[in-house]
């Protein structure tokens, strides 16, 4: 499947004094680090855990799907690890598009173990990840961005409810079986605009370096290595797709 460019969506984070703390640490007693978790009712607070909120097994959260619902993720970063070093990093690593910033970002990635007719992906099937740092292998369906924004640098977790959820996700979770399951990964960067034939710096995966090209004049991203993932199965789909 071609890769969608979403919408933009702006970050909703519950801006307030809770974002001075650090994630408590019940979320990582229960799931670990390097993962991002998701649930439905209640945005998940940074300053306290509550289990029940969380249907989770295996290593995957479920979740159920409807128009007047809400599906919350919250990311949790590897231990000790901020998301001020991620963006460090793509900076250091792709200063040369600097130039053509456009805004900094959280960028979003999606795949999921189905095709666009709900038949099973054989090579998801085979090499589903088993953590939050693995990549899946196989075409991903979609991206999105959100917003970072200066003071993000410090905090210890991030995370996504109902706005940005029915902007970006709701279209993919929408029409998707029950059963279904879907891999979530979180990186940090700029976007940059650069006129068509401008020479920017793009990372070639055969070679696993960047090069110089010439810009195609489309929207581009500059981020860093894959924060975390998580994964998320459909338990039950009541939007009546």
């Amino acid at each position: 499947m071609k890769n969608r460019l979403i919408i933009t969506a702006v970050l909703i984070l519950c801006a307030s004094a809770v974002f001075s703390q650090d994630l408590n640490q019940g979320y990582r007693k229960a799931f670990g680090s390097g993962t991002i978790i998701a649930t439905n009712g209640e945005y998940p607070p940074v300053s306290s855990f509550n289990a029940s909120q969380f249907e989770f097994k295996n290593g995957a959260f479920y979740i159920n799907i409807s128009f007047d619902g809400q599906v919350n993720l919250r990311v949790i970063p590897p231990a000790g690890k901020r998301f001020k070093s991620y963006h460090d990093q793509a900076v250091k690593e792709q200063k040369a598009n600097l130039k053509y910033k456009k805004e900094d970002v959280f960028y979003w990635q999606l795949w999921t173990d189905r095709d666009s007719e709900g038949n099973m992906i054989e090579q998801a099937q085979k090499s589903w990840p088993k953590k939050g740092s693995d990549t899946p292998s196989w075409e991903k369906i979609g991206w999105f961005t959100t917003t970072y924004e200066g003071e993000a640098a410090g905090w210890d977790t991030v995370g996504i409810n109902n706005g940005a959820f029915k902007e970006n996700l709701m279209q993919y979770f929408s029409n998707a079986q029950p059963g279904q399951k879907f891999f979530i990964t979180v990186s940090v960067g700029y976007s940059y605009i650069a006129g068509e034939g401008e020479i920017v710096q793009k990372w070639n995966p055969v070679f696993k370096r960047f090069e110089s090209v010439e810009s195609s004049g489309e929207l581009g991203f500059a981020v860093s290595s894959q924060v975390c993932g998580g994964t998320i199965i459909i338990k039950e789909n009541n939007t009546g797709n």
